[in-house]
């Protein structure tokens, strides 16, 4: 109402235009805050002019009721206060021509201003600084007026003694830029300033300005919070922190100690070097956008320990390796046989050929790396330890990583090493990142694996020659993956007496687990937890922690990742989540089962790379404990390998650490305890020497522990060949049980507690027999009865299984007793004939032939194909594997490969043909009953291909007559080209059809994001921001693949933030080639879409500090239900005399990845149907035309989705 009565005065006072546009609720006696003088004469005139108002609005309007009669009088008087302090002041503004002066100090009139307030806090002249606004004035400025009270809206947020905000010149002098203090800024909204002159303090109403910001803040998220942790006095602590940007910009960091800023910590984690008892703090982040949003993280206190707690391990040595090793793993090993563990690092840098030091006895440790492996300069990952030829001397294995291959060296006595150059090994260098040994075959000789980073290259098994020269295996599903896999961890995890191989890979890729069945064969694991899982994995180890006598596994994880901890049930495999061990997380690499403390159970140690290490103690049950006092489970360092033997045999096991980043090597001796021990050596005598692959169990105090003599664990590192035990308080073993690879079981009875012991294995009986086709039914093996291989046998009453070799011939060690030898389950062979001995004496031979008899006579012929990936414009390798499984050898064999027009066969190791463009054939004379061969091929991916297309490969088998079983004749499956010219785009497959993508609703999507540095410098770091699409189910997304180490987020609003920190990506200008990335991953659709609904997906990447690009948007659109649609089946060669293949239409395929055939129906000229066939599940089949009997067919195709494909054929 004040303002309604007062309009008229206000309209005719002077230049108070822009005060009557001030909110409401601004306040309007601000002169009362300066001074109570007054103007008599301007306040005289003034209430004439009030008292004339007032008449005027008598007039017009009369009041009817004396109380607002009264109410308008003391409003009245109030008013015509206010208005004669208003004109007064701005009366004396007046610069003559009707118009405002400036703010002191400045020309001319403000104009617009850029709200560029944050709401952070930070520090500036000592203050909390809030924010900041700019001014632009047309004029120079020269003393810049203060501002005292800031308007939010309507609503008065500030009156600050002294200046609220202090002026700034910055950038030209016609802009003025305003720090304020302790304001609440806000992010959007309007707002209003009111200046005051600086000399006087005077408010200075008419400066006023009122704006309105619409900017939009998202602080940025924290995904991973520093952990409080515990270091040992000198050792160092490391807090790591990862966030991401809440709008897309770059993010700042700035560590804190107790709330104080800590100079130069402005990087993502916080390294406190030689820590003291003054660190001992409570340590947080503060993580700030380039906008000014920003968030704290929690404090995470650091405790500094003396560490004189230490119970069980302090320092001993720090071995003098040299100051720029980059050491990734170790291995003990007692190279000179004396008895004391020596230990050998080995230098991923490839300055030095790695470190070998002598143990001499005394707690010292003498280098000799002169013996032998100076020539040995290449980036070496690890190495493996053990005796390849039986002369009793640990040989190795040097794991290289690049430059050189991997080098084998034989221990030749008296420290000297040879290299061994024609051992059959591949000369080659290729991305080795592990390898270990052990008797496969359990023919008495170690054979080896060697685990291939490089998702171009397979892993590579090798089987022993016994002559120091090995023969590479190719066709082992061991060797027909790639993966961006770590060393091998090995274990007989299901008690049959063979060694089963683990393999840790990363990429987020589920592991690899291979159970043996014998002959060197081995088949994929992929039911159960353990296959489910994928995780950027590194390491692993193997250890029966619940002494239930099966060997259970833990998974290191990297990339803040959680552990993972898995129970052996008995052959099968249960993930624990409820322990302490599977819900941390961190940088794991190196791990170990190993009892620390002597007490009878399996403890574990885990090596973070970053932050304090892991380190569990087991109760005895199976539940740990995690110990954080102890020196070794602090942050001690750049640390990946570990490796565990009692060095100093004082009954306790020891332990070494492999660092890298230029730091030293470590060694720490157990202080020990009270508890009994027993250490035991096993040689081989029939077995390998070194006892790789023996399963040893101890019995004291009623208690059964078990270990298997397969010492590579975690990342690579190696254990000692001596068997640990910890007796707790028992003083005799009661019993000691060994299965020797051989197959014999050794019994030893009543062992005192507390001595180094070796067993040799005794000489047993040996058993050996074929197995045969017995095609009369005598169950005698007659001549010219052919044997058959890759049959399984099992050993009753021990339930041991064993496989025949290549030749139907097996061996196997036994102890006296009765026996009984069976054929498992074999769709193809199988027996009525008893096969029963008994051994008595000692060191017999036995003779035990195995009589099978086909379930048909005809061969049974099987093929598949394993590749690389296929890298755009690059060669690469790929493998066709083909057996006979059938009872009859099969003539006149073609294996026929098709590739798609953009991938094209450039050799291979058996010459080809190529009948027409893009198929390739072998002709083979015969594949005998239970052979198996592959052939080697190098591929080349053209140009005319596209990263993310995905391209399909398919290989037939055919001979002459009929094969038992057709459904294996076929080999089919679609691979993607990944990245060598990479714009910055993002592509999806299936592409779809039309151009609104359609797909099927069931259908996975790829999307694969491209990048490229198109500037003139490398990038350190590039960012990749990708939101699922609103229509995908988070729950299935999975990365497939990327060009370069990396790691990622994903949040529960389906933010992807992909980043891939030094990558150094070269510039396009000066490395084209190398400038290229790209990340792959999969997601499906949400189950709730329905037909029409739109997916869309695009992302954002961010080079360095430069502006985000953003890709193209893929398209793609979930089909409606409709029936089942017929499309062209393609027949070729067509007309045909002998074969012709048939396939489902392409077309297809491109919004679905492939269908398959179900059935075929086959029609003559009149309509009926001559023949029906039901093919194995690829979507192309090898039809045998001269079964048909006319000129003309209709073949009539269904796919597994109902849908139906028609083609005609002529025959001639």
């Amino acid at each position: 109402m004040v303002a309604y009565y007062l309009f008229p005065v206000v309209y005719n006072c002077p230049f108070a235009k822009e005060e009557a546009k001030l909110p409401k609720k601004r306040n309007f006696f601000p002169n009362l805050e300066k001074s109570w003088k007054i103007n008599v004469y301007n306040f005289l005139i003034m209430r004439i002019l009030y008292f004339w108002s007032f008449a005027c609005r008598i007039a017009v309007k009369p009041i009817y009721h004396m109380k607002n009669l009264l109410l308008f009088g003391l409003l009245l008087l109030a008013g015509t206060f206010l208005a004669a302090q208003n004109c007064s002041v701005i009366s004396k503004r007046n610069n003559g021509n009707g118009q405002p002066n400036n703010c002191p100090g400045v020309s001319g009139t403000p104009m617009a201003a850029n709200f560029t307030g944050t709401p952070y806090a930070t520090q500036m002249n000592g203050l909390p600084k809030t924010g900041d606004i700019t001014f632009a004035f047309p004029g120079v400025v020269t003393a810049p007026p203060a501002i005292r009270n800031i308007w939010i809206g309507t609503t008065l947020s500030a009156a600050v003694a002294g200046p609220a905000a202090v002026p700034v010149v910055s950038g030209s002098t016609t802009s003025v830029k305003y720090c304020f203090y302790n304001v609440n800024l806000p992010p959007a909204g309007a707002f209003t300033l009111e200046f005051v002159n600086p000399q006087t303090n005077e408010l200075l109403s008419f400066c006023s300005y009122s704006g309105s910001s619409n900017a939009t803040i998202n602080p940025p998220q924290i995904l991973t919070q520093p952990q409080s942790q515990t270091a040992c006095q000198g050792n160092n602590a490391t807090f790591t922190i990862t966030a991401q940007a809440g709008n897309g910009g770059n993010l700042t960091y700035q560590w804190r100690k107790n709330g104080v800023n800590i100079a130069g910590a402005t990087s993502s984690s916080l390294q406190l070097n030689n820590v003291m008892a003054t660190d001992a703090a409570g340590y947080d982040c503060l993580v700030a956008e380039t906008n000014g949003a920003f968030i704290t993280s929690n404090v995470a206190t650091l405790t500094v320990s003396t560490c004189n707690s230490n119970q069980f391990m302090d320092k001993c040595a720090q071995l003098p390796s040299a100051t720029n090793i980059s050491g990734w793993n170790c291995a003990w090993t007692d190279y000179n046989n004396d008895g004391w563990e020596d230990i050998f690092f080995t230098d991923k840098s490839g300055a030095t050929p790695g470190m070998l030091y002598r143990n001499n006895g005394n707690g010292t440790f003498t280098n000799i790396t002169g013996a032998g492996f100076s020539a040995n300069l290449a980036p070496a990952t690890g190495s493996a330890w053990s005796d390849i030829n039986n002369d009793g001397l640990p040989d190795v294995l040097i794991v290289n990583d690049t430059q050189l291959p991997a080098m084998l060296y034989q221990n030749s006595g008296g420290g000297n090493f040879t290299p061994i150059p024609n051992s059959g090994i591949d000369p080659n260098p290729q991305y080795f990142h592990g390898a270990a040994w052990a008797d496969f075959d359990n023919d008495g000789f170690i054979d080896l694996l060697l685990t291939n980073y490089f998702e171009t290259r397979f892993h590579q098994l090798y089987r022993n020659n016994g002559n120091s020269t090995f023969t590479r295996i190719e066709n082992s599903p061991v060797c027909m993956e790639s993966n961006r896999s770590g060393a091998p961890v090995l274990a007989d995890f299901n008690n049959d007496g063979l060694v089963d191989i683990f393999i840790p890979n990363g990429n987020n890729t589920p592991n690899s687990l291979f159970r043996n069945t014998g002959g060197m064969n081995f088949e994929n694991v992929t039911a159960g937890d353990l296959a489910a899982d994928a995780a950027n994995s590194v390491g692993a180890a193997w250890g029966d922690y619940d002494n239930d006598g099966w060997a259970d596994l833990f998974v290191a994880n990297a990339s803040d990742q959680q552990n993972a901890l898995y129970k052996n049930t008995g052959g099968a495999f249960v993930k624990v989540t409820n322990s302490v061990v599977s819900q941390d997380y961190g940088h794991s690499h190196g791990a170990n089962f190993t009892d620390i403390d002597n007490d009878a159970d399996l403890d574990l140690f885990v090596t973070n790379d970053q932050g304090p290490n892991f380190l569990y103690l087991n109760d005895g049950t199976g539940n740990f404990t995690k110990i954080t006092d102890e020196e070794i489970a602090t942050d001690i360092g750049y640390n990946f390998g570990q490796a565990w033997a009692d060095c100093n045999r004082d009954g306790f096991i020891d332990l070494a650490l492999a660092f890298h980043a230029g730091q030293k090597d470590r060694l720490y001796c157990n202080k020990g305890n009270g508890n009994k021990w027993l250490n035991i050596q096993l040689r081989g005598l029939v077995s390998n020497f070194s006892a790789l692959g023996t399963t040893i169990k101890v019995k004291a105090a009623g208690k059964w522990q078990m270990r298997q003599v397969l010492p590579v664990s975690g990342f690579g590192s190696q254990n000692s060949l001596r068997q640990h035990f910890g007796l707790g308080s028992a003083s005799v073993a009661d019993s000691v049980e060994i299965y020797w690879p051989s197959g014999y079981v050794q019994r030893i009875a009543n062992l005192s507690a507390n001595q180094f012991i070796t067993i040799t294995e005794e000489e047993a009986n040996l058993v050996q027999g074929v197995v045969f086709n017995d095609t009369n039914n005598n169950c005698i093996l007659n001549p010219g009865e052919q044997t058959v291989s890759t049959v399984t046998l099992r050993i009753m009453p021990d339930n041991k299984l064993l496989a025949t070799n290549q030749n139907g011939q097996y061996h196997v060690r036994l102890k006296n007793g009765t026996y009984t030898l069976e054929t498992t389950y074999n769709p193809m062979w199988q027996s009525n004939c008893a096969v029963s001995f008994t051994l008595s004496g000692f060191n017999q031979n036995q003779v035990a032939n195995v009589p099978v008899y086909a379930a048909s006579g005809n061969y049974d012929l099987e093929v598949a194909t394993a590749t690389t990936a296929w890298r755009r414009g690059f060669k690469g390798e790929s493998i066709v594997s083909y057996k006979n499984l059938g009872a009859s050898t099969a003539y006149n064999v073609q294996i026929t490969l098709t590739y798609p027009p953009e991938v094209m066969l450039t050799d291979a190791s058996k010459p080809f043909e190529t009948p027409q463009p893009n198929t390739y054939s072998w002709n083979i004379d015969s594949v005998k009953a239970g052979h198996s061969a592959f052939i080697t091929l190098i591929d080349s991916v053209l140009l005319s291909s596209y990263v993310g297309q995905n391209l399909q490969v398919s290989t037939q088998i055919a001979a002459s007559g009929s094969d038992f079983s057709p459904s294996n004749n076929t080999y089919s499956e679609l691979r993607e080209v990944v990245g060598a010219i990479d714009p910055n785009d993002i592509l999806v497959s299936p592409m779809g059809t039309g151009t609104g993508g359609f797909i099927d609703k069931e259908q996975e999507l790829t999307y694969t994001i491209r990048f490229q540095n198109v500037g003139t410098y490398p990038a350190y770091r590039v960012i990749i921001e990708n939101t699922l699409p609103e229509q995908a189910d988070p729950a299935t997304f999975k990365v497939l693949s990327s060009s370069h180490d990396f790691e990622y987020s994903l949040t529960e609003n389906s933010l992807l933030r992909v980043v891939f920190d030094a990558i150094n990506l070269p510039d396009s200008t000066n490395n084209e080639p190398e400038s290229h990335g790209f990340f792959i991953y999969a997601v499906s659709p949400a189950k709730t879409v329905s037909g029409g609904t739109q997916i869309k997906n695009n992302a954002s990447i961010v080079f360095d500090y430069e502006d985000p690009v953003i890709t193209n948007t893929t398209l793609n659109t979930i089909k409606y239900h409709t029936a089942p649609k017929t499309y062209e089946l393609y027949i070729y060669p067509n007309p045909a005399a002998c074969t012709t293949l048939l396939t489902i239409d392409p077309h297809y395929f491109m919004y679905k990845n492939y269908a398959t055939i179900k059935d075929i129906a086959i029609y003559d000229a009149s309509g009926a149907m001559v023949k029906q066939l039901f093919p194995y599940n690829g979507n192309n089949f090898m039809l045998d035309v001269t079964t048909l009997n006319g000129t003309f067919f209709i073949i009539k195709a269904t796919d597994q989705n109902n849908n139906t494909y028609i083609g005609k054929l002529l025959k001639y």
